[in-house]
């Protein structure tokens, strides 16, 4: 058959024997929603995003209305990819509407939200760093979606579900807008940060030797190449990401410690100031920064001193007049004790 009558058959072909599409017994709508709440998110990312919309077997033929559950991502995730597909498993959306189809599941509507950012995503958090992605599903999504389809619009008959990052936004979503949201479904939520992200630290150290210690040069680099084809590249994205969710300053800057700067620090230190700058687990404030990439006074060694700063320490304060490998040891033993597990935190000369 020629290249040509092959095209004309497979255009005139029914659906059904187009055997690598995934066919829907209900429907699934597109839309584009254009975000007042987004606009000037010091990311410069879209205020277009995308939204997708699923209503199931029979809604095109009622006037019932229905209760909606709200998808939302992982870290890194784009609407585009609920589509993916691993081998011998259909994709989520084919999911939902066989088991719609088939009755297993109630009847609902299924709203698929994007919170996309340059650093790969919002947690779903309001951050000067990201944007205010909160607000925009609370304050946008929702009233467009019960405006344009016929849901039940209450919390009672509204959830929210996640995985992983979305895990996070799908847990305190309801606990912050609970006139919104009644119910939840978190898999493999986010959660313990400062237990989770800790051990990445001295990882992430390590990588950005290469680029004198400041991550907004690897992330320069970055954008540069093929995502990924660095070692460390993965950590630190997810570092990246994580403080400009959750660490960044009024005007979305986000603190970091450039290690060519505090060559003076202890292991110790190094996991306090982490804490401090990552997750604000201890508050400090910043002063006027004379460059864009400022450090905060708090993380500055009093007079000259070595290994010490004016910080909280999230562990016992170990003496700084004990010798540097007595307090790494003893260091990395609170550290264990506490979980946190790191396979080096030999940072200091």
């Amino acid at each position: 058959m020629s290249t040509l009558d092959a095209a004309k058959f497979w255009d005139s072909a029914p659906a059904s024997s187009r055997w690598w599409e995934q066919h829907l017994a209900g429907r699934l709508s597109e839309h584009v929603v254009e975000s007042v709440v987004l606009a000037g998110n010091h990311l410069g990312d879209p205020t277009q995003r995308p939204l997708w919309v699923y209503t199931p077997p029979g809604y095109s033929g009622s006037e019932a209305r229905y209760p909606c559950v709200y998808v939302i991502q992982g870290y890194s995730g784009q609407a585009v990819m609920w589509w993916n597909r691993t081998p011998f498993r259909e994709g989520f959306p084919a999911t939902v509407d066989r088991n719609m189809a088939s009755g297993e599941t109630s009847p609902c509507i299924v709203v698929y939200v994007d919170a996309w950012t340059k650093y790969g995503g919002s947690q779903f958090v309001d951050s000067p760093g990201t944007g205010r992605y909160h607000t925009y599903l609370c304050e946008e999504i929702v009233p467009f979606v019960d405006e344009h389809y016929r849901t039940m619009a209450s919390a009672a008959h509204r959830g929210i579900m996640g995985k992983s990052s979305g895990g996070f936004g799908a847990m305190i979503t309801p606990m912050l807008r609970p006139d919104l949201f009644g119910g939840l479904a978190t898999h493999a939520g986010d959660g313990l940060y400062e237990c989770s992200y800790i051990p990445e630290f001295p990882k992430a150290v390590r990588s950005l030797r290469s680029y004198g210690g400041d991550i907004l040069a690897w992330w320069d680099d970055f954008q540069t190449r093929p995502a990924f084809t660095k070692e460390g590249d993965r950590n630190l994205v997810m570092l990246l990401g994580v403080s400009a969710c959750f660490s960044a300053r009024d005007d979305g800057i986000i603190h970091q410690v450039n290690i060519e700067r505090v060559s003076w620090y202890s292991a110790r230190t190094v996991v306090q100031v982490a804490c401090q700058i990552t997750f604000g687990l201890v508050s400090s404030s910043a002063p006027e920064a004379p460059s864009s990439r400022p450090y905060p006074e708090a993380l500055k060694p009093p007079n000259g001193a070595r290994g010490s700063v004016r910080v909280k320490s999230l562990i016992n304060t170990i003496p700084d007049s004990i010798s540097p490998a007595t307090r790494r040891a003893l260091t990395r033993s609170r550290l264990q004790t506490a979980a946190l597990r790191p396979k080096s935190v030999i940072l200091a000369r």
